[in-house]
C-alpha cells in the first residue's frame, strides 16, 4: 500500500500531454479502455497489474523505461480524475458496506429471547 501511495505521490508531480499519454498505452499493446480497467482494478482491490506487453519494458533503456513509467503514471492520474472513475468508485463503495443480516436478532431483547428458545 506505501508503494501504490509513493506511486501516485510521483504521479502527482509529473505532467505529460494527454496525447502522450494515449500514444503509451498503444505502445504498450493495449487499449484505453483495458487501461481503464486495470487502474481501477489496482484501486478496488489494491494489487497493480500491468495492462499491455511487459516486453515493452524488458526491451527498452533505463531511459525509456522511465519515460513509459512516467507516461503510465500520468495517464493513471488523467483517469482517477475524470467523472467515468468517480461513478465507478462510488459503485465499488456502495457494493462494499455491510448489510444487515436477516438472521441476527436486532435489539438485546430478540437476543435473549433467541438463546432462551436454542437452550430449551
Amino acid at each position: 500500500m506505501k508503494h501504490a501511495i509513493s506511486v501516485l505521490a510521483v504521479a502527482l508531480i509529473v505532467a505529460v500531454p494527454v496525447a502522450a499519454q494515449t500514444d503509451i498505452i498503444a505502445k504498450l499493446g493495449s487499449s484505453t479502455e483495458e487501461a481503464h480497467d486495470a487502474i481501477f482494478s489496482a484501486f478496488s482491490s489494491g494489487s497493480v497489474y500491468m495492462a499491455g506487453l511487459s516486453d515493452v519494458f524488458k526491451t527498452a533503456g533505463a531511459q525509456a523505461r522511465v519515460a513509459l513509467v512516467t507516461a503510465a503514471i500520468n495517464f493513471a492520474r488523467a483517469y482517477t480524475g475524470t467523472s467515468d472513475f468517480a461513478r465507478r468508485y462510488g459503485v465499488f463503495r456502495e457494493e462494499q458496506n455491510p448489510t444487515p443480516d436477516a438472521s441476527t436478532p436486532a435489539d438485546a431483547a430478540s437476543l435473549n429471547a433467541e438463546q432462551r428458545k436454542g437452550i430449551q
